[in-house]
């Protein structure tokens, strides 16, 4: 069972609330129950090291628990996390009913850690920047 926080949840919260805003620009809305899809996103913060979403089954969101998991205490990812390097940031599509990957897009930078603003708007740009390629082509 993993339940490792981020280490820096401020910033996780805003990738989260980019791409709640990117999906919804693209018609597809948070539910209460049964939903199609879950959505997890990864970030790397070292070099060959990364981070999970704590809930990365969306449990909270109306996802349902993945095997071993109960809704207090997190979820394994839904896909296997990816050794992701610095700077980089994964976000998984994931259909909820197969528990298969059906989207995965992948954005690498050099972070300004040391410079929360544009950190922040690096984040940004790279999430609308990934969603650009959602839905993908048949």
């Amino acid at each position: 069972m993993r339940d490792t926080p981020p280490p820096n949840p401020l910033l996780a919260a805003i990738i989260a609330n980019n791409i709640e805003v990117e999906l919804n620009q693209k018609g597809l809305h948070r539910v209460r129950s049964n939903p199609d899809l879950l959505v997890s996103f990864y970030g790397g913060t070292e070099a060959q090291g990364a981070f999970a979403a704590p809930d990365p089954g969306f449990t909270a969101y109306g996802g349902a628990p993945l095997p071993g998991s109960t809704m207090w205490g997190g979820s394994a990812p839904a896909t296997a996390m990816p050794q992701l390097l610095k700077g980089t940031l994964a976000v998984d599509l994931v259909d909820a009913r197969k528990q298969r990957l059906v989207w995965r897009a992948i954005a690498q930078t050099n972070l300004a850690y040391d410079n929360h603003s544009k950190m922040l708007d690096q984040v940004n740009k790279a999430v609308t920047a990934m969603f650009k390629k959602y839905p993908p082509e048949k």
